[in-house]
């Protein structure tokens, strides 16, 4: 490692240019992977996966310690 610090604008610059072309940036991504339909299967399955895991999981997994935190 080189020890040199990453410079934080230039780390903003580029989240900011992913952010403007997200989905130019992807559609280039299927482009090069489409000959290779169980990566992306693989991919949309991690995608999934944090979607419900999101959405249902973690908001469920705080109800339930919420109301039996305690336990009996």
């Amino acid at each position: 490692m080189s020890g040199v610090e990453p410079h934080p604008v230039g780390m903003i610059a580029t989240l900011a240019h992913v952010a403007r072309n997200w989905e130019s940036i992807g559609n280039e991504f299927l482009r090069i992977f489409k000959d290779y339909p169980y990566f992306l299967a693989a991919i949309k399955g991690f995608r999934n996966g944090i979607v419900y895991g999101t959405r249902i999981r973690a908001p469920h997994a705080f109800v339930m310690v919420f109301l039996f935190g305690d336990g009996p």
